[in-house]
């Protein structure tokens, strides 16, 4: 995870976006086969075990349909921790990139004057 963490942070560092890194990681992540990842949800409640196996050996989500449209995805654990973990990661360096151009537009204060307002608004003592 280290090397993807270095991707990322080289990538924001050049400027790209957050929804492409997060495009970028989901296709290294994931490469949908259609004759195999996408199940009616009658396939999939009558071998049920076949396509759970298939999500531990491959780690893609099967998107289940029903009538012919997406209806549900199913995803074993391991992957979809790894998804979480991406978009927290994701989140926060928006974050940063968003404290830092609010830096660089001059919206921001010192600390020390945000905490002085913070002690008289509510009384606090020095």
């Amino acid at each position: 995870m280290s090397v993807a963490r270095n991707k990322v942070g080289r990538r924001l560092a050049t400027g790209q976006s957050l929804d492409y890194l997060i495009r970028y990681h989901l296709s290294e992540i994931w490469t949908l086969d259609i004759t195999k990842d996408i199940q009616p949800m009658t396939t999939f409640r009558n071998h049920s075990a076949d396509i759970m196996r298939h999500l531990k050996e491959t780690k893609r989500p099967v998107i289940l349909t029903v009538n012919g449209k997406a209806a549900a995805v199913v995803q074993d654990a391991e992957a979809y921790q790894r998804l979480l973990d991406l978009a927290a990661k994701a989140d926060a360096a928006e974050g940063i990139r968003q404290g830092l151009e609010d830096m660089q537009a001059g919206r921001s204060r010192p600390a020390a004057e945000v905490f002085e307002e913070f002690r008289t608004l509510h009384r606090i003592p020095r």
